[in-house]
């Protein structure tokens, strides 16, 4: 088969698009593809989808193979956010933009007196 491989490696919940890219020097039809799609999953767990587009001389692309991952393994955060508590949203409130408490009015004048 004529052209190159792009091959792109999807993470997470990543587009397409945003995932990396790299060409295939070694893969010259499905089953090699197939073949190397089932490695990167097996040595990168992170993998969600790993994609294969051939392109011509013209610059016309055409999907060569495509494999998601059954079980990705996603990266793991610290704590669910349904888990949280309402103290800990509450301080995620705070750091939002909460505005600033603004002096009273003896506390204007106490400032007038030490000046």
């Amino acid at each position: 088969m004529s052209g190159t491989v792009e091959i792109y490696v999807v993470r997470d919940e990543e587009n397409l698009r945003d995932g990396e890219m790299t060409y295939g020097e070694n893969i010259e039809n499905r089953a090699d593809a197939a073949a190397d799609a089932y490695d990167r999953c097996e040595r990168d767990r992170t993998i969600r989808k790993v994609a294969y587009y051939t392109l011509n001389e013209d610059g016309d692309f055409k999907v060569l193979f495509v494999y998601e991952n059954p079980n990705p393994a996603f990266a793991k955060r610290s704590k669910p956010r349904s888990a949280q508590s309402t103290g800990e949203r509450l301080r995620a409130g705070d750091r939002r933009g909460k505005p600033a408490r603004k002096p009273g009015m003896l506390e204007k004048f106490l400032d007038v007196l030490r000046e």
